[in-house]
């Protein structure tokens, strides 16, 4: 019995009942499939919980890179396989709901360590600034006995509590002519001082480094320039190249002293204007994750690195490509996650510079923000990317209930199920206590299925897609949306 996975082709793909039979399984492209019977022209085979018959013409041999924009509610949570089968994880909302998606996928037993030994390492995990619905999520994460993580990233401002609220960020100064945050814990050291100079303080965000390891825990910076072990040269096994570079924050330097920019007279416009941003390379295309960036951070951000101010609103149509050609060689992405969750709070000239094809939004219901704002969508259509630019929204992919409540009449099953337990053999045993997970998970199946945004890729082309929430004829269970590259540049396919 072969066990070494093969991944969906691109081409419509459903597993079967039979050979040449009924779809039983819609497959998306790049789905890893484990092979349990070769039998030539078919196979059968294991893929998202299902077993049937899939034609061998329907596979191949390459993992794409994969971004899952997660619907955590209000918050952002995205979670990365490269196709090296390295996972990471680019923040987790602010409740359960990434731990609930990494449990379905993964097919872990939450709450039940000794039946369920299984580990699942992750190379990296990034915490894009202090706000709660970006970290909150890492809370139960970091206490899962099946996950670990050998390195977790924050943007160096942490949090603490001081005598004036304004001081929580800690000292800040001058560097540049230019009022600057400085106390930046960059190293574990730096992290592990901090802990020992605010043994009592109770902060959320700073006992979560607590939690994390200081040890493990790193700040950083643009000046870090691409994280460890995906700097500008990488290769995948298959020969691709993959980094990520560090675009934001942007430290000022002077005397060997660095700072952040104080952008805003709260704390809090700085705390998420200076959240990490990402940029992805893979292949010929650009991935962009910002946290939480503002109309400050942008325009701080354009200046720092096309070394100019942008051009008047009066200014030429040469004046403008000029400027935006250089922002988009830092900026331009095929596809963005969008910055806020969709607030109100941006830049336009950030948006013609990313001048992304398609754009995600990863917001969530019960908030006071009423993300995403509606001329937010306006702006972000307009200024992205040909005639017809995509916006996909976490929130407006699913109207299902973000978690579904378990009735009463499942609760009565689960209770008759587990007073038949004890006199139970072997093997009803056994049935007994698979049907009663199958009860208990129903809430997870609805987090991890509905209102997420997959992102699929080989480096040339993209595929989005997104879960149905009732199958169409045939089987279908999922709408997709393909791009691919012409003259260079990524477009929707019509």
């Amino acid at each position: 019995m072969a066990n070494n996975p093969v991944f969906a082709g691109s081409t419509s793909v459903f597993i079967l009942d039979a050979q040449d039979g009924k779809p039983i399984q819609q497959l998306l492209w790049g789905d890893e499939i484990v092979v349990l019977q070769d039998h030539g022209d078919w196979l059968e085979v294991e893929a998202r919980r299902e077993r049937g018959w899939l034609q061998r013409s329907k596979t191949t041999p390459e993992r794409l890179l994969e971004i899952n924009f997660v619907d955590v509610g209000q918050g952002d949570g995205a979670f990365i396989v490269t196709p090296d089968n390295e996972l990471a994880l680019v923040d987790a909302g602010a409740g359960s709901n990434m731990l609930r998606f990494l449990s379905w996928r993964f097919n872990l037993r939450i709450g039940r360590p000794s039946s369920d030994p299984k580990k699942v390492d992750f190379k990296f995990a990034v915490m894009s600034h202090g706000d709660e619905d970006h970290y909150g999520g890492f809370t139960e994460l970091f206490e899962s006995p099946h996950l670990s993580f050998e390195r977790i990233y924050h943007n160096t401002l942490v949090q603490r509590k001081t005598a004036s609220a304004a001081d929580g960020l800690g000292e800040r100064g001058q560097i540049q002519g230019t009022r600057c945050h400085m106390e930046l814990i960059r190293t574990p050291d730096d992290l592990a001082r901090l802990l020992a100079a605010h043994p009592d303080d109770r902060s959320k965000y700073l006992q979560l480094l607590k939690a994390a390891g200081p040890e493990r825990t790193q700040g950083i910076t643009e000046k870090d320039a691409y994280l460890p072990g995906f700097e500008a040269d990488h290769r995948t096994a298959g020969g691709k190249s993959l980094s990520i570079e560090i675009l934001g924050p942007i430290a000022l330097e002077e005397g060997g002293q660095l700072g952040l920019p104080q952008l805003g007279d709260s704390i809090g416009i700085s705390k998420n204007g200076h959240s990490i941003v990402l940029l992805v390379r893979y292949g010929q295309l650009r991935f962009l994750l910002g946290g939480d960036l503002n109309t400050p951070a942008e325009t701080y951000l354009l200046r720092q690195k096309t070394k100019r101010d942008a051009p008047p609103e009066n200014a030429t149509a040469n004046e403008w490509a000029d400027y935006l050609a250089i922002a988009r060689e830092h900026f331009g992405a095929d596809v963005a996650k969008s910055c806020h969750h969709g607030s109100a709070d941006f830049s336009t000239t950030f948006l013609r510079a990313i001048n992304a094809a398609a754009t995600v939004i990863s917001s969530g219901d019960e908030e006071p923000h009423c993300h995403p704002r509606p001329d937010t969508l306006g702006a972000v259509g307009k200024h992205s990317r040909g005639e017809r630019p995509c916006i996909f929204s976490t929130e407006l992919m699913r109207s299902s209930p973000e978690f579904k409540a378990r009735s009463q009449y499942s609760g009565e099953q689960i209770r008759q199920l587990l007073n038949e337990l004890p006199g139970a053999g072997e093997k009803r045993r056994k049935q007994i206590l698979k049907e009663v997970e199958t009860l208990l998970s129903a809430k997870e199946r609805v987090v991890a299925t509905y209102g997420m945004i997959t992102l699929r890729t080989d480096g040339e082309r993209v595929l989005m897609a997104q879960k149905l929430e009732r199958p169409r004829a045939g089987g279908v269970e999922f709408d997709m949306h393909w791009f691919s590259r012409r003259e260079k540049i990524l477009t929707l396919d019509q």
